[in-house]
This record gives structure tokens, C-alpha cells and sequence, in this order.
């Protein structure tokens, strides 16, 4: 004989800072106990209450009351919550639109490029001789998480395995996120099978836990244009750059004040020449030689600031109070469009 249902009511409704929460309980007539598992009479964890499909089962616990003629008898009570007030309803899950919602502040670590003096106005980040500095800041950005489901068509729904960041403006449960504000981890889906009392599925689907993560800004990570590698005009690959001083005459105290300067390690190369003959009087010899290795040089190892060309962006250090370092931009993961993935735009209660 197959297990019976006796009655089934809700008992009990709790609230709290954390949601609601109801009790509701099966009471159960069968030949043993095992009857009531292979019946699947138990509703599996994350199924939804059938009065208020916002509400998801957490807990369950059957309890033997007793024996009737031989019959096992006892009621199972399960524990329905969700993290706001639930209406009735004859939705299926998959009808809903985004509920479980929560929103968060979190912590990201960047790079600190610009800043803001007292009056409010941007500046790049520089000591007082017009330096760049580098360094990391903290600033905080908003987690948004939401559950929301899909029918069940016989496979697991497809989402992105890697983070995603929108290539344009969406809005998902609520939010509206600019382009390049949110970046999507990949979600987590798990399928829910519902059965009725006499053992056949009554509805299956997808539960599908969805986190964005919206930056302030802009998830385009900024850096600094600056290398020990550039461009030179006669060249058309990256080269290493050097540091030289380019004296040009064979009296000590005329080349005391020439300034360094940068370049490949032909200008280099050009200008102990050019020295050289300083010296010489014009001709190879050994003066020439010797004045050709005292010209100071040496390579660059401390990053230089660049232009968009990737040739050394001397303005930057000559007049730096004029002239900001150049900074580029590049995402450190994928940027794509959300509107695939077939996320609700609203939230239930919203």
C-alpha cells in the first residue's frame, strides 16, 4: 500500500533581520518508512513552498508519531525562507523575476594614478618636484547578488566560465549598470526536481545564484605609460634606452654643465664620435679613442614616461606641472555583452 498524506498545513511563520521564514508540515501514513523516501513524499532541499514560490526550503526534519494497525505514522516539518516578505502566488519559479537579492559594499585594490586636493579637483599622483608617484589605494565598490530561475529543458543552462565585464549599459534585477561598471563571476545553477504525493515530477528547474560586482568607475585598469624600452625614429621596433651626457668640447669646463639626455645606444654611439673629435681635432687617434670611452652613459633601468607613440615623452620631466604622464588602459579579463544570458531586468518586490 502506498504511502498516504494525511494533511498538509502551514504552522508556523517566523521574521527576522534576515528574511521570513515558514514552518509548514506533512503529516504521513505509510507501511514503513522507506516508503516515504521511495515515494520521494520528502521535498529536497531548495525546492520552493508551493504557495509562495519565493520561498525556499532550507531545513526538513520527519518525526515518528506513532503506529496505527501496524502503519508507520508521523509528519515532517520543513523550514521555507527567503530574504524578504513573500506574496501568494501561482508563478512557477521560472516566472519570477529576480528575488534572494542583497547588495554589499566591497574592497578593490588599484592602482592610485590620480587623486583630489581640498577643492576637489583631479590630479595625477606626484611628489612636489613633479614626480609620479606609484603606489596601491583601496576604494569600495557595490556586490550585488540574485537568484533567479530557469526551466529545466534537460541540460544545464550555458553562462560564462570566465568573469565578464558589459561591453554597454544593462540593466539586470533592478540595477542599472553602465558599460564597463559590472563584472559577472560566473554563476552557479543547480537543478530543483519537485514530485507530487504520488511519486511523479511535478516541475523541475533551474536555481541560478548570479554575483555582479560593480565598480565605482571602471573595471579598465589604468596604468602608467612609462618603460625602460621605447621607440626611436630610426627604428621601428622597441629598443632599450640610454642615458648620455653629450659633451661637445675638449674644455672640461664648458661640458660641466651639459645636461644628460636619452636616446638609443646609436645616439650613443654618435655622440662619443662627436666627442671624440672634439677632442681629436677631427682625427682617430688615440685621443679620439680615449675621449670616446670617458663620454658618460649608461642604460636606463628606472621606467621613463612615454607618449601614445612609445617615443621618450621628455616633456613630462622637463615641465611635469604642465605636462601628465600618458596612461594606458586595458580590462584583465573579458569584456562581452550580458544580454545572452537571458538575466531578468526586474526584482520581485522592486
Amino acid at each position: 500500500m502506498p504511502a498516504i498524506v494525511d494533511y498538509v498545513e502551514d504552522i508556523e511563520v517566523n521574521t527576522s533581520a534576515d528574511g521570513v521564514e515558514v514552518i509548514r508540515e506533512k503529516g504521513i501514513s505509510a507501511d514503513s518508512f522507506a516508503d516515504i523516501i521511495n515515494q520521494k513524499l520528502l521535498p529536497e532541499y531548495g525546492t520552493r513552498h508551493p504557495d509562495f514560490p519565493q520561498m525556499r526550503l532550507i531545513s526538513g526534519q520527519v518525526s515518528k508519531s506513532g503506529n496505527d494497525g501496524g502503519k508507520w505514522q508521523g509528519w515532517w516539518r520543513g523550514t521555507y525562507s527567503s530574504k524578504t516578505s513573500s506574496a501568494p502566488s501561482d508563478k512557477d519559479p521560472w516566472e519570477l523575476d529576480a528575488h534572494e537579492y542583497s547588495a554589499e559594499p566591497f574592497a578593490i585594490e588599484q592602482p592610485m594614478i590620480y587623486g583630489y586636493d581640498k577643492k576637489g579637483k583631479r590630479h595625477q599622483l606626484k611628489n612636489s618636484a613633479g614626480c609620479m608617484l606609484q603606489r596601491q589605494h583601496t576604494i569600495y565598490g557595490v556586490r550585488h547578488s540574485f537568484l533567479f530561475c530557469v526551466k529545466d529543458k534537460g541540460s544545464r543552462p550555458r553562462f560564462n566560465q570566465n568573469a565578464l565585464v558589459n561591453s554597454s549599459t544593462v540593466k539586470i534585477a533592478g540595477e542599472t549598470f553602465e558599460a564597463y561598471t559590472a563584472l559577472l563571476t560566473p554563476p552557479s545553477a543547480s537543478l530543483r526536481v519537485e514530485y507530487n504525493d504520488s511519486g511523479s515530477v511535478k516541475r523541475s528547474y533551474w536555481d541560478v545564484q548570479v554575483e555582479i560586482r560593480q565598480h565605482p568607475r571602471s573595471w579598465e585598469t589604468e596604468t602608467l605609460n612609462v618603460g625602460t624600452m621605447a621607440k626611436f625614429p630610426d627604428s621601428t621596433i622597441p629598443e632599450a634606452i640610454y642615458k648620455y651626457t653629450p659633451w661637445t668640447s675638449k674644455d672640461p669646463d664648458k661640458n660641466f654643465n651639459v645636461k644628460p639626455v636619452y636616446g638609443s645606444i646609436r645616439d650613443v654611439a654618435k655622440a662619443k664620435h662627436t666627442y671624440g673629435k672634439a677632442v681629436s681635432g677631427g682625427a682617430q687617434n688615440d685621443q679620439y679613442w680615449q675621449a670616446y670611452k670617458e663620454l658618460p652613459w649608461e642604460e636606463v633601468t628606472e621606467p621613463l614616461p612615454l607618449d601614445l607613440s612609445g617615443r621618450i615623452y621628455t616633456d613630462a620631466m622637463t615641465d611635469p606641472d604642465k605636462n601628465e604622464y600618458y596612461v594606458v588602459s586595458l580590462f584583465d579579463t573579458e569584456v562581452g555583452s550580458f544580454s545572452q544570458y537571458g538575466f531578468p531586468r526586474k526584482r520581485e518586490g522592486n
